[in-house]
């Protein structure tokens, strides 16, 4: 992420983005001809490493590129709220044609749709670097190591905040969403898995539908308020800490109650998923103009690191302790990773 970010800072962030939407439309495309568990797995960790590396330090920088500093936490805020409404639109589509057609056809209704995101970047998103002379040369150093821009936060102390916090952030989502979808249908005793799926799918659309309205209006409020960054993300984990505790809960007897207060966790966990909008909002806000890109790139890696690391060490945890009444420790780990 921060190699790519960096050379977007030279080469502009349209290429980069283009790459990264080949790199997750191919694989695609290449599993309607032939479907392989090993080619979708291998395929899989190629779109990531390539397609979300290469998108993401670029989309995020094309933001700094084109709004003026005070208003970048709004439009991450509402950038983020589109995304929350993609994965709605996306969800409601999916289980649409599953139910009248069949899971190729989704497949099928996928592929076709990243063909048209491409030609629509390729033709229509113009090249924001130039706009405000963001442009920096390249030179032969940026070639030498791939990694060097990592070790950017053992010298930049706000960096190293804002990669921390995020390192965080992205943990407790990476490691709770990891074991969730066991986690309720132990707690809600939930033996149909076709039950337990449409719960947790009930769950995820919830946090989606809340993401969007907190990020498009209650985070714009909250800037027109003067709140201090702080004092906002303090606010935005503090719903987050709710919300596992409320996900803690019904792990005990709730007397039917359950899936009410699972739906309830899911309210405040989408209210909270706004801080991530404020962390990019203070990068691109606070880095200087020539340097977005692999200010976001590094953010990004450190970000990628957490969602390694998350669903390995709650899921083992989940794992060792999912046939005992102390399932629910590995929230209690969430929510310490909130505190920190």
């Amino acid at each position: 992420s921060p190699y790519i970010g960096r050379l977007s800072d030279s080469f502009g962030r349209k290429t980069f983005i283009i790459i990264g939407i080949l790199f997750w439309m191919i694989p695609r495309i290449i599993l309607i001809f032939y479907i392989n568990f090993f080619l979708y797995w291998t395929l899989g960790i190629l779109s990531d490493i390539n397609g979300g590396d290469q998108i993401l330090p670029a989309l995020k920088a094309s933001i700094s590129d084109i709004v003026s500093p005070k208003d970048r936490v709004n439009a991450f805020g509402k950038m983020h709220g589109s995304l929350g409404v993609g994965l709605i639109i996306g969800a409601m589509f999916a289980i649409g044609v599953s139910s009248v057609w069949d899971n190729y056809t989704v497949l099928l209704a996928m592929a076709i749709w990243y063909i048209i995101l491409f030609v629509f970047s390729t033709f229509f998103i113009h090249e924001t670097i130039d706009i405000n002379d963001n442009r920096v040369p390249i030179n032969r150093n940026v070639w030498k190591n791939p990694f060097r821009p990592l070790s950017v936060i053992c010298h930049n102390k706000f960096l190293m905040l804002m990669s921390l916090i995020s390192f965080f952030g992205s943990l407790v989502e990476a490691g709770i969403m990891s074991s969730l979808f066991g986690y309720v249908g132990y707690s809600l005793q939930l033996n149909d898995d076709a039950e337990a799926s449409m719960v947790f799918g009930i769950y995820v659309t919830i946090t989606s539908l809340v993401l969007v309205p907190v990020s498009v209006f209650f985070l714009p409020w909250l800037k027109r308020k003067k709140l201090h960054y702080s004092n906002i993300i303090t606010i935005a984990v503090c719903f987050r800490i709710v919300s596992l505790l409320l996900l803690a809960l019904i792990s005990f007897d709730l007397n039917g109650y359950g899936q009410y207060i699972l739906y309830m966790s899911g309210v405040l966990h989408g209210a909270g998923l706004f801080n991530f909008a404020v962390l990019e909002g203070v990068v691109s806000e606070y880095v200087a103009k020539d340097c977005s890109g692999i200010a976001f790139g590094v953010v990004t890696s450190y970000k990628g690191i957490a969602g390694i690391l998350g669903p390995f060490s709650f899921g083992i945890l989940f794992t060792e302790l999912s046939d005992t009444n102390y399932s629910y420790l590995f929230i209690m780990l969430g929510i310490f990773m909130c505190v920190i």
